[in-house]
C-alpha cells in the first residue's frame, strides 16, 4: 500500500500555488516560532518581570491554538513538499518556512542539553532516555526523507519513505510517544517513572525559568512525536484524522499540565527560597552584609515576580523583635536572617505611609515596647504593613537595598543635672505592603467560563483562569475542539490518501482548503502573542 500511495505522477512544471498560501504558511510558522521563543525568554528579562509569569501562561494558551493546527497541517505540507520538484521557487519558499520550525525545535534541544548538565539530569537521562531517543532518531529519519526526496526519482523516494516507516515500526516510536506523554501528564505514586515536570521542579529547586525552558523542550519533542504518528499513518495509507485528533487533545492536555506545574512552582516559592537561603548561610562570609547580599541576589534573580529584602544582624541583639510576615533563619549560631518579599514593581499607599510618619514619636515607641509592635496602629493601617521590625542597628547590622519602608529611631528623653538628653532605645523599620494586593481581589473582576476557576498567584495582583480540559483563553471562553473542523480535515486526508496518482492542481487546492479554516486563528494568535509580549 505504501508504494502505491507514494507513486505520484508529477507534471514537469506544476502550476503555482494560490498567493495566499505562502502568506498563511509564513504566518503560521511565525506564530509557532514566536510562541516557543517567548516561553523561553520572557522570564529571562528582568525588565519584563512585572506580570512575567502571567505572560508565559498566556503564551501557553496561545500555543494551545497553534498546537491544534500544527499536528496535521505541518505533516501534510511536509509530505507533499517532499514530492515537489526541487527547482520550484514557490515550493522552496514554503519548504524554508517549514524547515525554520524544525530549526527552532532543534535550537531548544541544544539549550536543554547544556541545561541538563547544570542540574545533573542523570535520572532523566537513564529513565526516559530510550523514549526520547526513539522520537529524536525517528524524526531524523523523517527529515532525511523530506530533505532528499524532492531531488530523487520515484523509486528512491519510495525507498526512503520505507526506511522511515521501518525505523518507526522497529523502534516502537508510537509507544515512545505515548510513554513520553504519560511522563508529562501523569503522576502516579505506584509508577516506576516520576512525572517529568515534577522532576524539573525538584531538580531546579523551584526555578520557573528552568521549568519554562524544559517545558519548551518537552513541547517540541511531543510536537515531533505526534507529527511522526500522523506522517506514518498517512504514508501507510491509514489516513491521518484520528492521529490529528489525538494530537490536538494530547498537546492541549500537556500544555495544561505545564501551566499547572508553573503555578505549583510559584505557590511553593517560599519553600524553595528557604532552601536556597539555608544552603547559602552555610558558606563562609566576611560580614553580615556579604551574607545578606548573597541571599538577596540569589532570590531576586531566581524568583523575579517578587522583590526580596534580606536583613542580617547578630543573634544577640537584645532589642530585636518582629511582627508580620517574614521568614527567619539562624546562620552558624552567629547571625539572624530575616527574609521579606513583596510583589514585583509594587506601589505602597502613600497616604498610609505619611500618616504613620506623622504619628511616630516617643509615646508610640514606648507603647510598642510595652504592649507589642502592632499596638499603636489601627486595623485599617495594619493591613497595609508587611513587617514591623525593631533592632539596635550597629556596625554588624545589614540590610539589602529596598523601598516602600519607614525608618525611625526610637529614643527616650532622660533628665540630667544639665538638662534633658535623648537616648536611643531601638531602631524601627516598617515595611509596607503593595497597595493593590491589599485593596484588590483580582479574582473579583475575573469571570471564568466553562467551569474554569480563577486563581490569584500568591501575594500578587496576578490572576488567571484555570481552565477545564479542552478549553483555553484568558477566561476559558474558547474550546480547542472548535478550532478545527474535523470533518473537513477527514475529507481532505481521504481525498489525498485514496488517490494514488493525484493531480497536482488538486493537491495545491487541497492545501488551500485545508488551511482556510485556520486563517483567522493564525492572525488572532499572532496578535494575542504580540499583545502579551508588549503588555
Amino acid at each position: 500500500m505504501l508504494l502505491s500511495y507514494l507513486r505520484f505522477c508529477l507534471p514537469p512544471h506544476p502550476p503555482p500555488p494560490p498567493p495566499t498560501l505562502q502568506k498563511r504558511c509564513h504566518g503560521y510558522q511565525k506564530v509557532f516560532n514566536l510562541s516557543l521563543a517567548e516561553m523561553n525568554t520572557i522570564l529571562k528579562e528582568t525588565e519584563k518581570a512585572g506580570k512575567a509569569l502571567t505572560k508565559v501562561l498566556k503564551v501557553m494558551d496561545s500555543l494551545s491554538k497553534v498546537a491544534s493546527c500544527f499536528g496535521f497541517v505541518g505533516s501534510i505540507l511536509g509530505l507533499i513538499l517532499a514530492f515537489i520538484p526541487q527547482s520550484d521557487p514557490n515550493m522552496e519558499f514554503m519548504k524554508e518556512q517549514f524547515s525554520e520550525i524544525n530549526r527552532k525545535l532543534d535550537s531548544i534541544a541544544l539549550q536543554i542539553d547544556s541545561l541538563a548538565k547544570e542540574i545533573e539530569w542523570d535520572t532523566y537521562a537513564s529513565t526516559y532516555g530510550r523514549d526520547e531517543n526513539a522520537i529524536k532518531n525517528s524524526w531524523a529519519e523523517l527529515m532525511k526523507f523530506l530533505e532528499q526526496a524532492p531531488a530523487l526519482d520515484e523509486r528512491r523516494k519510495a525507498s526512503l519513505a520505507e526506511a522511515f516507516t521501518s525505523h518507526y515500526t522497529n523502534s516502537a516510536t508510537r509507544n515512545s510517544v505515548s510513554n513520553f506523554y504519560r511522563y508529562l501528564t501523569e503522576n502516579e505514586d505506584a509508577s516506576l517513572n516520576k512525572n517529568l515536570l515534577q522532576l524539573v521542579i525538584q531538580k531546579s529547586k523551584g526555578d520557573v525559568k528552568i521549568l519554562s525552558m524544559y517545558s519548551g523542550y518537552f513541547l517540541s519533542l511531543m510536537v515531533k512525536g505526534l507529527q511522526l504518528n500522523v506522517y506514518y499513518d498517512i504514508m501507510m495509507g491509514y489516513g491521518g484524522v484520528s492521529g490529528a485528533k489525538e494530537g490536538v487533545e494530547r498537546l492541549t492536555t500537556m500544555l495544561t499540565a505545564m501551566k499547572d506545574a508553573m503555578i505549583q512552582c510559584v505557590d511553593e516559592t517560599l519553600n524553595w527560597a528557604l532552601e536556597d537561603a539555608n544552603k547559602i548561610k552555610t558558606e563562609q562570609f566576611s560580614s553580615n552584609l556579604e551574607l545578606a547580599n548573597a541571599i538577596g541576589t540569589k532570590l531576586n534573580q531566581k524568583f523575579i515576580w517578587y522583590e526580596w529584602t534580606v536583613i542580617v544582624h547578630d543573634i544577640n541583639n537584645e532589642e530585636e523583635k518582629g511582627y508580620g510576615h517574614t521568614t527567619d533563619l539562624i546562620a552558624q549560631d552567629k547571625a539572624k536572617i530575616h527574609i521579606i518579599y513583596r510583589e514585583k514593581n509594587f506601589i505602597v499607599n502613600e497616604g498610609i505611609k505619611m500618616e504613620i510618619q506623622r504619628q511616630l514619636g516617643e509615646s508610640q515607641c514606648f507603647n510598642m515596647k510595652k504592649h507589642g509592635l502592632s499596638s499603636p496602629f489601627a486595623d485599617r493601617t495594619l493591613k497595609h504593613l508587611e513587617y514591623i521590625h525593631t533592632v539596635y542597628k550597629d556596625s554588624n547590622y545589614a540590610q539589602t537595598p529596598t523601598r516602600g519602608l519607614i525608618e525611625f529611631q526610637c529614643s527616650r528623653t532622660i533628665q540630667t543635672e544639665y538638662g534633658s538628653t535623648e537616648v536611643k532605645m531601638f531602631d524601627l523599620t516598617i515595611f509596607l505592603k503593595s497597595n493593590d494586593v491589599v485593596e484588590q481581589d483580582p479574582c473579583s473582576k475575573n469571570k471564568c467560563h466553562n467551569d474554569g476557576k480563577c486563581k490569584q498567584l500568591k501575594d500578587t495582583t496576578e490572576e488567571l483562569c484555570i481552565c477545564t480540559r479542552m478549553f483555553t483563553g484568558q477566561t476559558c471562553e474558547e474550546s480547542i475542539k472548535h478550532f478545527i473542523d474535523f470533518s473537513a480535515i477527514e475529507a481532505q486526508l481521504n481525498s489525498i490518501a485514496l488517490k494514488p496518482v493525484p493531480d497536482m492542481t488538486a493537491i495545491y487546492y487541497s492545501i488551500n482548503d485545508l488551511q482556510s479554516f485556520i486563517k483567522i486563528q493564525v492572525q488572532t494568535i499572532r496578535n494575542d502573542i504580540l499583545c502579551i509580549v508588549n503588555d
